[in-house]
């Protein structure tokens, strides 16, 4: 082996405190019973508002890519999978 590629990945785990008060804050709420429900399921907060927010990665999406970014959630029932990733 040369070597080992880590993308998007913690190699420890993190405290509350030393996230920036707003992801800590964020990161809280999508773990609420009701509220996460909310805004992953309802609101779609992942794809809408995580994905160009500017404490994400700025990303400089046309709109034409943040539809597909959208494509693959297009309803409550799709988007399960983005509420059980953070819980």
């Amino acid at each position: 082996m040369r070597g080992i590629a880590l993308l998007e990945t913690f190699l420890r785990p993190q405290t509350w405190p030393e996230l920036p008060p707003e992801v800590a804050e964020h990161s809280i709420a999508l773990r609420t019973p009701g509220l996460g429900e909310q805004l992953l399921l309802q609101d779609n907060a992942a794809i809408e508002y995580a994905l160009p927010h500017p404490f994400a990665i700025q990303t400089g999406l046309s709109p034409e890519d943040h539809d597909v970014y959208r494509a693959p959630y297009p309803d409550p029932d799709s988007r399960l999978p983005l509420l059980q990733w953070p819980r």
